[in-house]
């Protein structure tokens, strides 16, 4: 682990806690113009279409917010454990525990930001009337 690579981590957890509307373009400052973007109803490869991905959430989850929990890595590649939490007029509050794979680019940019989180059990299960159905198709696959 080089102290660049620990510092680039650092900037970019500290920079997720702290993201609003407002500080979208300073986060976005520490992405690549080719950064991929994946979470469980995203996939995108540029920096415009990261934008929209996130300017779309801030349009439906109130009062959002992310909380860093650890990291852990070295060099340009690392996993960052978080919470995420906000309000939703589908499901009301949200908390959402995940896992992020970040990558950094030669020049110390984000260019890779890989979220891992079960959106089935934290998200679709708690929209009314599809969550039912949800929790009916995976109970028999349940061991208890």
């Amino acid at each position: 682990m080089t102290d660049r690579s620990e510092t680039n981590i650092q900037d970019y957890c500290v920079s997720l806690e702290a993201l609003t509307e407002e500080t979208l373009d300073d986060f976005l400052d520490l992405c690549s113009e080719d950064i991929e973007f994946r979470d469980p109803f995203n996939h995108t490869f540029t920096r415009d279409h990261f934008r929209l991905a996130l300017e779309h959430m801030f349009a439906n989850v109130k009062d959002l917010r992310f909380e860093i929990m650890e990291h852990w890595g070295a060099g340009d590649s690392w996993i960052i454990k978080w919470t995420f939490s906000g309000r939703t007029k589908l499901i009301g509050e949200l908390n959402v525990l995940g896992l992020s794979e970040v990558g950094f680019d030669a020049h110390g940019r984000v260019c890779r930001h890989l979220d891992y989180w079960d959106a089935s059990e934290q998200f679709l299960q708690k929209i009314p009337g599809l969550g039912a159905a949800l929790r009916r198709i995976l109970q028999p696959l349940k061991v208890s």
